[in-house]
């Protein structure tokens, strides 16, 4: 059984949180936490679809800077999901630059907070200089992200902040025993069915 899955640290385990997932054959990434992300090849880094921050001490959250300036022209929008004050931290951080030369770009980031039962969710859009706009709230049941894939699951903690950990579910898996085909009769020919 092929796992759909390829999950990998991005750095040692003395070094800065952060854990890239590969979705094979779907052309994406995860990230759960980004701590320091240099050394992601450019391929990768513009794979990631959606990041799971567990908390924004700097070790977890330090490669925002790095993951926007990879896909700040990319027009697949990028989803930050966090603890409270999540989106307060990614509107500081895009605060921090002047953006006066990006109203052409496609990128739109589109941040997710967790807090108690609720999903506050804010988006900033190159088009309008990463100004904040307020979303409905969601409810939030434990589950983050659902997929037909796949599904990721919540829940809240404390490190004297507020933080968040995550757990990844696969929604199904097909298992094909190709050697009990073979013994009914079914024919391979270079890994299709005949």
């Amino acid at each position: 059984m092929k796992p759909i899955f390829h999950a990998s640290p991005v750095n040692n385990p003395f070094e800065d949180p952060c854990v890239y997932v590969r979705v094979i054959r779907e052309r994406r990434a995860l990230l759960f936490d980004i701590g320091y992300v240099g050394k992601l090849e450019t391929g990768n880094l513009l794979k990631v679809t959606d990041i799971f921050v567990s908390h924004t001490h700097i070790d977890h959250f330090i490669g925002f800077d790095i993951i926007l300036r990879g896909v700040l022209r990319r027009d697949i929008p990028l989803r930050i999901y966090g603890p409270e004050n999540i989106i307060r931290c990614v509107e500081g951080k895009l605060g921090g630059y002047t953006w006066n030369l990006i109203k052409e770009y496609p990128l739109k980031i589109e941040v997710f907070e967790i807090k108690n039962d609720v999903i506050s969710h804010a988006s900033f859009y190159a088009e309008n200089s990463f100004r904040r706009l307020d979303n409905a709230e969601l409810n939030f049941n434990g589950v983050v992200r659902k997929e037909p894939l796949f599904t990721i699951k919540g829940l809240k903690l404390s490190h004297q902040i507020p933080v968040m950990a995550y757990s990844l579910e696969e929604e199904f898996h097909i298992n094909i025993n190709k050697t009990l085909l073979a013994e009914m009769g079914f024919l391979w020919d270079h890994g299709f069915l005949i």
